[in-house]
């Protein structure tokens, strides 16, 4: 692991040192990159994550009833990510970051390991499990790759000193939980309290 120094390129990105570039914060800029070099795709606005799925993977994104506790699944033979339908109704925003999260497992794992990957609500925090076993690992790489595509590190540089760090107002224009932007917004130094889910999680 590296820091990549100040006004660095990578990718098409200029940006300060805030984040270790590992791996999935690369994955998630290149399939970026890819992306909008395909669709000619805006930098205004959430990110399409839907579309990204369907028509630049070709990855089936379905609404289904899973087991209490699973946040959503990447089949990889069928091509198909599975997110929970009563999670969905419940917590309309974080469907979003699941399925960035399957993108990320398709992106980073799919090649690694035969089996599908079924990720539980713990797992799909954008806090993630920090070390342990490889599939701990893999987990985390899925949440800061999901994270890195829904909140990119050039966007998000560039609202805060547009429109300030207010974690609820940012959390509106990326379309994702507040405690995802929490997260997002500390680990990028714009705040200083380690978020809480009691503070942000505003959906529950």
């Amino acid at each position: 692991m590296h820091i990549r120094p100040r006004g660095a390129r990578e990718n098409g990105y200029a940006v300060g040192m805030s984040v270790i570039e590992d791996r999935e914060i690369v994955a998630a800029r290149d399939l970026l990159d890819r992306y909008r070099a395909t669709y000619g795709a805006s930098d205004d606005g959430p990110i399409p994550v839907d579309e990204i799925a369907e028509s630049y993977l070709g990855l089936i994104v379905q609404t289904a009833p899973l087991e209490h506790g699973i946040s959503g699944m990447l089949l990889l033979r069928e091509r198909e990510i599975r997110v929970n339908a009563a999670e969905c109704a419940k917590w309309p925003v974080r469907r979003r970051f699941t399925i960035a999260h399957e993108i990320g497992h398709w992106e980073l794992h799919a090649s690694e390991v035969s089996a599908n990957f079924i990720c539980r609500l713990g797992d799909v925090r954008e806090a993630g499990p920090a070390k342990g076993s490889p599939e701990a690992v893999r987990e985390r790489e899925a949440n800061r790759f999901a994270a890195e595509l829904l909140m990119p590190e050039d966007r998000m540089h560039a609202r805060v000193a547009s429109d300030g760090n207010d974690v609820i107002d940012q959390a509106r224009w990326f379309d994702v939980s507040p405690l995802s932007m929490a997260y997002r917004l500390y680990n990028l130094g714009y705040i200083k309290q380690f978020p809480s889910k009691t503070d942000y999680d505003l959906d529950d």
